[in-house]
């Protein structure tokens, strides 16, 4: 019998962020946001309510940068040399 050959699933690829939509909440900041290749995606920072608004938005785009910059190492070595 021929066995199917076992395909990995990716991880849903996000492009560079566009917007991004940050909410105050009790004990986390929840944040959405949209990008420029697919729909976008969403998160929380855990950080007090009263944090300053900076500090939050310094937390939001660090791991908004990380992912863009994963996004894009990964996207160049699918997409091999030219």
């Amino acid at each position: 019998m021929v066995r199917r050959r076992e395909t990995k699933k990716e991880r849903a690829p996000f492009g560079v962020p566009r917007e991004v939509v940050l909410l105050s909440g009790r004990d986390v900041w929840p944040y959405t946001f949209i990008a420029d290749d697919s729909g976008g995606g969403c998160g929380k920072v855990a950080m007090p309510a009263d944090a300053a608004i900076e500090d939050v938005q310094a937390a939001v785009f660090t791991r908004l940068a990380d992912l863009t910059r994963a996004f894009m190492v990964s996207r160049s070595a699918s997409s091999g040399p030219p």
